[in-house]
């Protein structure tokens, strides 16, 4: 099996991190990774004041668009860990 390790500097641009998110794992993809391992924060990386405005539900948009990837692309992701809110 084929890993990769998508390394990211996710900053408080909450689009720009999952653009990149996505970027990266197309590249894993396209690299033959049959799992890609994403970092931890990787939608938000900002005040944590800021944390509960941002955080969304699991299942839900972050976590569709991440699967929408993993589906295309016939892969395994690994979110280090995303906002939940409750």
């Amino acid at each position: 099996m084929r890993i990769a390790v998508c390394q990211m500097r996710s900053t408080d641009d909450v689009e720009a991190n999952l653009d990149l998110a996505h970027r990266l794992l197309i590249e894993a993809s396209d690299g033959g990774a049959e799992l890609a391992a994403l970092p931890e924060y990787l939608e938000f990386m900002g005040p944590a004041s800021r944390r509960g405005e941002i955080a969304s539900p699991v299942p839900g948009p972050v976590t569709d668009r991440l699967a929408a990837v993993a589906r295309e692309r016939s892969m395994w992701v690994l979110a280090g860990g995303v906002l939940e809110s409750h």
